[in-house]
């Protein structure tokens, strides 16, 4: 599978982004964490790359999860989900990401050691390895799960089943899908028409929202500033 382009290998994104996943998982806020824990990474590409990993899992999770029950002997304990958290990443990377398979594999492995979890070191490097032999068995033995084949929870499935009998897998595939990167225009300044000339001209392709008078969709994703 192929995704997002993301940034050189550093350790800093990856470390930063478990403790995100940690997070929720433990029942915080995303809202909350994505800004607490990226604070504190200097580089632009890293924070943008903390951001993808921690959306990524996230959205992927019932899938990633199922993958992770299938690689570990037996459940990593409470006091370790910023290791669990650590392994999705490392699969997402070698799932969805263009990152170069020994990068995410070694410096996701490494992060243990940034998260005080040395003992880690060689179960993340062990284990991702394997998922690198045995993806296309280990993905194919997913197929059985619908939570781990459509990556949502059961509860959620059955509602979208009971609300769109002909169409519900559709709905599926447009709840996992990437959103957009969308912008909201101050009217005020400048109108819709005149900001996608502008953009048009600085060779970004863009289109007016379905929706939102105000708003903008870019084809491709942009750093903010």
């Amino acid at each position: 599978m192929s995704g997002a382009r993301v940034s050189r290998p550093s350790r800093a994104p990856r470390v930063a982004a478990a403790q995100v996943v940690q997070g929720v998982l433990e029942g915080h806020s995303l809202a909350t964490l994505i800004p607490q824990k990226l604070a504190a990474i200097d580089d632009q590409r890293d924070r943008a790359l903390a951001q993808e990993l921690s959306y990524g899992v996230l959205r992927h999770y019932h899938r990633l999860k199922a993958l992770l029950d299938r690689l570990l002997q037996k459940p990593l304990k409470g006091r370790d989900r910023d290791v669990t958290a650590l392994l999705l990443i490392g699969f997402y990377q070698l799932l969805y990401l263009r990152v170069a398979d020994h990068a995410a594999v070694n410096e996701t492995a490494g992060a243990a050691k940034s998260l005080g979890k040395r003992w880690a070191v060689g179960l993340v490097n062990g284990v991702l390895r394997r998922l690198q032999r045995e993806q296309e068995p280990l993905l194919a033995s997913l197929e059985w799960s619908e939570e781990a084949r459509f990556a949502m929870p059961s509860w959620l499935l059955n509602e979208l089943r009971q609300r769109w009998p002909d169409n519900w897998q559709q709905r599926v595939d447009e709840l996992n899908a990437r959103p957009p990167m969308t912008l909201r225009l101050n009217l005020d300044g400048t109108g819709r028409q005149a900001y996608l000339e502008q953009l048009f001209e600085a060779g970004i392709e863009a289109s007016a929202h379905a929706v939102v008078e105000s708003g903008v969709n870019l084809a491709q994703p942009r750093e903010v500033e």
